[in-house]
């Protein structure tokens, strides 16, 4: 999966590997078409992964802030 974000004018292009954050699919014996949106155990990964980007957005958000405030001086 590729996904795109945009910090001012630079696009910048990020491979995520989404099979490293969801485990509990692999093997399970309940899968079946359309199980994430009912699967417990799927959603709360979901939700630590999502939580755990947001995080990293922020962070890499700081970062580009702080470095544009330091090439200003």
């Amino acid at each position: 999966m590729l996904a795109a974000h945009d910090e001012g004018n630079v696009n910048k292009v990020t491979r995520i590997d989404m099979s490293r954050y969801f485990t509990v699919c692999f093997n399970c014996p309940d899968r079946k078409l359309g199980c994430h949106k009912t699967c417990e155990k799927y959603l709360a990964e979901r939700k630590a992964y999502d939580d755990m980007r947001e995080k990293k957005r922020k962070h890499e958000k700081i970062d580009s802030i702080l470095s544009w405030m330091h090439k200003k001086r």
